[in-house]
């Protein structure tokens, strides 16, 4: 069978996600609903549509819904706007999901009050809001090893050899509202001083197997040229796995996390049980 023939095959599913504010809720919704077809259906497309605060723009949409035969999952804080393009949804035939449409009456009969319906409320500028821009700031002004006098200000430290997502496991937290430094660690090179002047619940030490790691090198190599071929030499890697993990077992006081074939979002979830949360009081 050819590959256009197989092409042809796979139903492409596409999915609008509209929004008068960021769209994060409908997002992160959808996301964790199709989670749960992965193994059934592999093509999503999920278009984001966000900060539509117009009827013409919402016509808009809803038009590409139908040529596009796509689910529509929808936020709107504005409740004109909310019900006129359900209306409009329902005029044309597109299949959608209104997310406050149960919730908000709801939660409002639970609390007996009435929501306040403007556009991105839940966005206002809180202290909440600052100290994830701080985090953000401090976390990428750490990233890779940088700025390690004043690691010890860190809710989190990272340490872990190349490719097991330091970087993207630091903004994800860092997101979350918490400070986080991230260290490589390279075979033969000891680490800095100022890390063992951290207090250890804080150090998260990233793992990965070899495998994976040897695989994740070599289409790296691909970018970086094949000078950098001793970087994804199974010798190599595997000597640096075993560096970092005789690393971890002298400290047995560092959270080891073994982060293969984990989303970010599973990690980052780890990591804060096994550190923050801990300590939280909810």
């Amino acid at each position: 069978m050819s590959q256009l023939e197989t092409n042809q095959e796979k139903k492409i599913y596409s999915i609008f996600v509209v929004s008068d504010a960021t769209g994060k809720t409908a997002y992160t919704v959808v996301k964790s609903i199709l989670v749960l077809f992965k193994e059934q259906v592999e093509h999503f497309i999920i278009t984001h549509y966000t900060f539509v605060r117009n009827e013409q723009k919402l016509e808009q949409i809803v038009k590409r819904a139908k040529e596009q035969h796509a689910l529509i999952v929808h936020t709107f804080g504005n409740e004109d706007l909310r019900i006129f393009f359900n209306k409009e949804l329902e005029k044309k035939g597109v299949m959608y999901m209104d997310l406050f449409e149960k919730t908000v009456p709801t939660m409002s009969k639970f609390i007996g009050f009435s929501p306040i319906h403007n556009s991105g409320v839940q966005y206002k500028l809180t202290d909440n809001y600052f100290k994830k821009i701080e985090a953000m700031e401090f976390t990428i002004a750490h990233d890779d090893g940088q700025n390690l006098l004043d690691i010890y200000k860190s809710d989190i430290v990272l340490l872990g050899p190349s490719r097991t997502s330091k970087t993207p496991l630091s903004i994800y937290l860092a997101n979350e509202g918490y400070k986080v430094s991230n260290i490589p660690l390279v075979n033969g090179m000891p680490i800095p001083e100022e890390v063992y002047q951290v207090d250890p619940k804080k150090i998260v030490c990233l793992i990965v197997q070899y495998d994976l790691m040897l695989e994740i090198r070599k289409k790296r190599v691909n970018y970086l040229g094949h000078h950098a071929n001793a970087y994804a030499s199974p010798e190599y890697i595997f000597e640096e796995l075993e560096y970092c993990r005789d690393l971890y077992k002298k400290n047995r006081n560092w959270v080891v996390i073994d982060v293969t074939k984990k989303a970010i979002e599973e990690t980052a979830t780890e990591i804060l049980e096994k550190t923050i949360w801990e300590e939280e009081i909810f």
